[in-house]
């Protein structure tokens, strides 16, 4: 017996010792926690890399208005006769509706095509559709989900932020309770341990019995195994907190042991909330619900596009040409009909099936998206009502169990008292401190659950900082 307790002795020296290996503690507390995390972790900056990729993408839908020039050079000798030499350079400028061509020929050879014009033309025009494309295109369909997705991935950062928080949050409050838990058992180890010493004293005085020395060397052994169990969970916490810690080169470490938790707000800290508040004006506002809303506006956007494909589609062009390089110094009245060449295109599938199909799919989406953004809602809701709930009864329990402690504290140091006047027993007095052990343990236990409750308030609406 004596030597399964040398072992565990030896493992909670080992582990204080290394606790003790820099001469101070460091206090490192929940903001500065929180603060490094959100520089250095990579999740944040996998977050980070959401909105640019959406800035790319808007960039890239932007670009397909970029004005577009083409030059085309198509040259025939044979049997050393020229038959024909084409040089075409343009310009395309897109519209939101339409576009603006314009370019200039220079034709020469021999053997021209009979619709070329010989030398040198210019012309200046524009393509329109009137009916499929008018109002909506893909160009300006794929620009405006781009401007919707740009919205969208800020609130999907926001998502992925508060996830991480979350679980960030948990890890602290996790290890400030395992080392306020670890720091009991080693205070009353040592009281223990000095009540031993004593009664051995007392024993070899005659004062008092065998059994007391067995029941004060019992009581010893129990906080021994605590504190070993404590320094195990403790040890454990602290590397569940540095999964969190991350510095600048993109690598993690572990937290110095040197540092300690802010005990003094894991036992003072009590957030106020207002269910209220938390029901209506901050679940509106949700990144989740307003993440449905983009996505129903990008929806909006499709379901638009595909009406479209509905109408047929037909498109006028027509160009003004000229004579060499834009000589338009001759205008009158009746240069445009003598100068122009125009087009009609009309094209429409017959059956419509494919867009048909296509456009009441997307409504089916819409409505699909709508139904799941009301069940996100009403679940988000319930979890408020469930959270706000749990963190009021579990702020009471707190309370009393404090109470608790504080009258039980009473007992001790009258049953202390008695032993010392001899009118009580040892037996007694550690059955007053393992009621004072128990309450203790379970003041951390429900600090612990309640700070989950509570900052899982803040993590069903978006809210966590």
């Amino acid at each position: 017996m004596k030597v399964s307790v040398l072992i565990v002795l030896m493992g909670i020296a080992a582990f204080s010792s290394s606790k003790a290996q820099t001469v101070s503690t460091q206090l490192f507390t929940v903001e500065e926690y929180i603060s490094q995390l959100k520089k250095y972790h990579p999740v944040v900056k996998q977050s980070d890399l959401i909105v640019e990729k959406s800035k790319a993408m808007l960039m890239a839908a932007r670009g397909q208005f970029d004005p577009i020039a083409s030059y085309d050079v198509r040259h025939k000798t044979f049997s050393g006769k020229d038959y024909y030499n084409y040089v075409n350079a343009g310009l395309e400028i897109p519209l939101p509706i339409g576009s603006i061509k314009t370019g200039v020929d220079q034709n020469t050879g021999d053997l021209l095509t009979s619709e070329a014009t010989s030398g040198t033309s210019s012309y200046l025009g524009l393509e329109i559709p009137v009916l499929n494309g008018l109002l909506i295109d893909k160009r300006r369909a794929a620009l405006q989900q781009a401007k919707i997705y740009r919205e969208a991935a800020e609130q999907e950062r926001l998502l992925l932020l508060n996830d991480v928080l979350f679980d960030a949050y948990m890890a602290y409050w996790t290890w400030a309770a395992q080392f306020k838990l670890y720091n009991v058992y080693e205070r009353f180890n040592k009281i223990a341990e000095e009540r031993l010493r004593l009664v051995r004293i007392s024993y070899t005085n005659g004062d008092r019995s065998p059994m007391d020395t067995t029941e004060a060397y019992v009581q010893w052994q129990s906080y021994i195994v605590m504190q070993a169990e404590a320094a195990v969970s403790l040890n454990k916490a602290i590397f569940g907190l540095s999964d969190f810690l991350w510095v600048e080169n993109d690598s993690n470490f572990v937290l110095p042991q040197n540092y300690i938790p802010d005990t003094l707000s894991f036992i003072n800290k009590m957030i106020p909330a207002d269910l209220d508040t938390y029901a209506e004006n901050r679940l509106i506002g949700t990144p989740l619900l307003r993440f449905y809303d983009y996505k129903l506006a990008d929806l909006e956007v499709e379901r638009r596009l595909k009406f479209q494909q509905l109408l047929p589609y037909v498109a006028l062009k027509g160009n003004i040409l000229s004579k060499n390089y834009y000589n338009y110094t001759n205008w009158t009245k009746g240069y445009v009909p003598a100068n122009n060449q125009w087009g009609l295109s009309i094209s429409m599938p017959l059956f419509l099936r494919e867009a048909r199909g296509n456009y009441q799919r997307t409504k089916l989406k819409i409505r699909e998206t709508e139904l799941e953004r009301s069940y996100k809602q009403t679940q988000a809701l319930n979890k408020v009502r469930t959270y706000f709930n749990e963190t009021a009864l579990l702020q009471q329990q707190v309370s009393l169990t404090r109470n608790m402690y504080q009258n039980y504290a009473s007992l001790l140091r009258n049953e202390e008292l008695r032993f010392k006047q001899g009118e009580s027993t040892l037996f007694v007095l550690n059955t007053r401190e393992n009621k004072i052990i128990e309450t203790l343990q379970k003041e951390i236990e429900i600090r612990l659950k309640y700070f989950k409750a509570r900052y899982a308030l803040d993590w069903v609406t978006g809210r966590l900082e």
